[in-house]
């Protein structure tokens, strides 16, 4: 753990962007903790998953297939594009990872899926994870701000 935790300081203190190393140190912690989930496989048939909208249960730890996952407690769809980005992430070295770009729309969904999974794990909350989406959300405001002063100044 400490090994990863080293890599991954010293890939956010080079990256131009930080939610990829972010996402990855997290996986590759839960893996680390003994708490990987299953992304390959239907915890609840235990059919190999289909490229598919599938279910992520927290309380299971991992994906289900359609079949079983549409009426699970707590289940919640996880898109393919998603699914293939954690999965990739899982099994791959972060050389790998690291020329990946992203569509905000999966970001947003996989570090969803892994907020709330840590979330579950722990049994607790995570006050650094809520102040990051506060100080995240008061950067927008900043930037949609001064680029409207911006646009004022133009005209």
């Amino acid at each position: 753990m400490f090994d990863l935790l080293v890599a991954t300081l010293g890939r956010l203190s080079v990256a131009a962007e930080m939610r990829l190393p972010t996402r990855y140190f997290e996986l590759q912690l839960l893996e680390l903790a003994g708490f990987r989930p299953q992304l390959f496989e239907c915890l609840g048939c235990g059919q190999a998953i289909q490229p598919t909208v599938n279910y992520f249960q927290r309380a299971r730890g991992g994906v289900l297939c359609p079949a079983c996952g549409a009426d699970a407690a707590g289940a919640s769809p996880i898109s393919l594009p998603a699914l293939k980005v954690l999965r990739y992430m899982q099994t791959r070295d972060y050389d790998l990872i690291a020329p990946l770009q992203l569509r905000e729309t999966v970001h947003r969904e996989v570090e969803e899926i892994l907020y709330h999974y840590i979330t579950f794990v722990l049994e607790k909350s995570l006050k650094s994870v809520r102040f990051l989406h506060l100080l995240r959300e008061q950067l927008a405001l900043s930037a949609g701000m001064a680029g409207a002063a911006q646009t004022a100044e133009q005209t």
